[in-house]
């Protein structure tokens, strides 16, 4: 009886050694996915910033472009009053002109 219960007292001890071992691995892969986990969220993280960056940048590029165009368009609508001006300040030169004559 003795014997029996001593065999099973081994046996119990191999399984729980078992066990234990089968704990130990799978809380030290726990512990790799997690630190994987941890480096995947710092890369996200890196890269929304990145975006937020990149978008900031783009709608700078954007306003300047728009102010650019409107300083684009206010030079042509100078450079046109110009050119009327100087054609009616042609056409009155001439017009004084043949009075003169």
């Amino acid at each position: 009886m003795q014997e029996v219960e001593a065999k099973e007292r081994l046996a119990q001890q191999k399984t729980n050694r078992k066990l234990d071992k089968k704990i130990k691995e799978l809380v030290m892969q726990l512990e790799d996915e997690r630190r994987h986990a941890d480096q995947y969220k710092e890369q996200v993280e890196k890269g929304n910033s990145r975006v937020k960056a990149l978008k900031r940048q783009l709608d700078e590029a954007e306003e300047e472009i728009t102010r650019e165009k409107a300083q684009k368009r206010k030079a042509q609508r100078e450079c046109e009053d110009m050119i009327e001006s100087h054609e009616s300040m042609t056409r009155e030169i001439n017009n004084l002109k043949s009075k003169l004559r």
